[in-house]
């Protein structure tokens, strides 16, 4: 898998694969990352952001906050807290 494969990973409009290749780039300092290199991290990534989206919608779901504070949504677990919140139309600040 590369790169441009890696950013079309979508679920449910959550953009994962974005999220991958931006802690990929961060962690391995070099923007032209090659997932397939990462592979195990690229995976470890996308099942946490998958498992953080789906807790964001049940939390959201069982607290039905007002407003959520989150800090940095680029981040895969913190996007994907954003995109929860985007999901279940709840208004949030960064």
């Amino acid at each position: 898998m590369n790169q441009q494969d890696l950013r079309r990973v979508c679920h449910d409009n959550f953009d994962l694969g974005e999220a991958a290749v931006s802690i990929l780039i961060s962690r391995f300092k070099n923007p032209d990352v090659v997932p397939e290199k990462g592979r195990v991290i690229s995976r470890n990534l996308i099942e946490a952001e998958l498992a953080a989206y789906i807790a964001g919608k049940r939390v959201i779901a069982e607290y039905k906050p007002d407003l959520v504070y989150l800090f940095n949504g680029r981040g895969s677990q913190q996007r994907a807290l954003l995109r929860a919140c985007e999901k279940q139309g709840v208004d949030y600040i960064v």
